[in-house]
């Protein structure tokens, strides 16, 4: 739902906006999340995370290729590579303090990851607040058939 409709958000409200909402909404649906004194607003919180991350992605990549001094490839192998250790290293550490504590504890860090991360989209100048969305032809090594 939040995918399909983001790039019309996008251009009516311009990237960085939408990535500073969407992580400050995807941090508020954790704090849901850990908060829920039932399964049904614990789910409404998921679906707060879910709609608050669905725009950010492909903003990211599309500001990958706004880095200067590297390819358009090389910034998108950054984003990625900061992907996929987010990915691999995130579940270890929920774990981890969840083990210690509890898993409340353990997914309150996600709502310090997504405050940082609206405060870092606030302040990172390779997100452009863009109200439209380009689509830049790529160099390509080989051609592609």
């Amino acid at each position: 739902m939040g995918r399909l409709n983001g790039d019309e958000l996008i251009t009516r409200l311009g990237s960085k906006n939408i990535v500073v909402s969407g992580a400050l909404l995807a941090a508020l649906g954790f704090l849901v999340v850990v908060t829920a004194p039932g399964v049904l607003i614990a789910i409404l919180g998921y679906i707060m995370v879910g709609l608050g991350c669905s725009g950010i992605v492909p903003i990211l990549f599309r500001a990958s290729a706004n880095i200067p001094g590297i390819s358009t490839v090389e910034g998108y192998a950054r984003v990625t590579t900061g992907g996929l250790i987010g990915f691999l290293a995130g579940p270890s550490v929920i774990g981890f303090i969840s083990e210690k504590s509890n898993l409340s504890k353990g997914l309150s860090l996600l709502i310090i990851m997504g405050l940082l991360s609206a405060y870092t989209a606030w302040r990172n100048p390779f997100i452009l607040n863009k109200k439209t969305i380009s689509n830049p032809s790529l160099p390509y090594d080989e051609q592609i058939f």
